[in-house]
């Protein structure tokens, strides 16, 4: 009898102590989830997010985790698309040289979308009533031939195939390279058109755009993917910058003709006076 009573505590002691180190690996694999998603809900917080595998100690909890890891890279790329697009808006404003010279204000804006991502190219056709189509690539560096004609070839069968160069003439290409000394790398093929974002519309827009692409280095899928978002903008954009343009040659033309002879008016002669002496 004194045994039975000397031993009968021990399963309970150890029932305890189980429960106990059971109950801290559960409390344990809970805060360590918890954690996670807790900051998965702070924007300014999924950068720092330590995605590295951890080990629970139960396959049910090492699953979860797997999955709040997978939806936290989810919510880390849209995040940084988010930020790319926002940053791009944000690098797309006007200044006040717009209504002297639309292709170098939008290699301004090129250059400032080229400090948020990798960009090689931006491609714009024009096409109008009145005159040929003309397709304008500005390139930040020098293009390889192989990505130069690539890309030529394929915004002009996009455009082919969006029916707005059905009947017309070949357009006028021009290419128009930022900075000759960066050699910029090569792409073809499916690589080239991965990374080509692209916007046409079924008529011309406002200053005759009809469409518009973006060619990055093909090094980020996702931001690609986050440019086709911007690209409305920019193609609306550019039109305008290039009506504006023309707006202000034919005001200028206006001013300093004479209405009846289309001859330099007094104003003019003055002007030129003034240079000249």
């Amino acid at each position: 009898m004194l045994l039975l009573l000397a031993v009968f505590p021990l399963p309970v002691i150890c029932a305890f102590v189980a429960a106990h180190l059971l109950s801290r690996r559960v409390t344990r694999a809970v805060g360590v989830v918890r954690s996670c998603a807790e900051k998965a809900n702070h924007a300014a917080n999924l950068e720092s997010l330590d995605l590295a595998p951890v080990d629970l100690g139960f396959s049910e909890f090492d699953d979860l985790f797997h999955e709040v890891r997978l939806l936290t890279q989810t919510l880390q790329r849209s995040a940084r698309a988010l930020q790319l697009q926002v940053g791009t808006l944000e690098s797309l404003v006007i200044s006040s040289e717009a209504v002297r010279d639309w292709r170098a204000e939008t290699a301004r804006m090129l250059q400032g979308m080229r400090a948020l991502t990798p960009i090689q190219a931006l491609g714009v056709l024009f096409v109008g009533p009145s005159r040929d189509p003309e397709l304008i690539v500005f390139w930040t560096g020098a293009p390889g031939a192989t990505t130069r004609d690539g890309l030529t070839e394929f915004l002009l069968g996009e455009c082919r195939d969006g029916v707005l160069l059905g009947e017309t003439p070949q357009p006028v290409v021009a290419h128009q390279v930022l900075s000759p000394g960066t050699q910029l790398s090569e792409l073809s093929g499916d690589a080239l058109r991965a990374a080509t974002a692209f916007k046409v519309h079924r008529a011309a827009g406002v200053g005759g755009i009809a469409a518009v692409a973006l060619l990055t280095d093909g090094s980020n899928p996702g931001a690609t993917a986050a440019l086709r978002g911007v690209l409305p903008s920019l193609l609306n954009l550019i039109g305008a910058l290039r009506a504006i343009d023309s707006y202000a040659r034919q005001v200028e033309y206006h001013a300093t003709r004479d209405a009846l002879t289309d001859l330099c008016n007094q104003k003019m002669f003055w002007e030129l006076l003034d240079y000249d002496v």
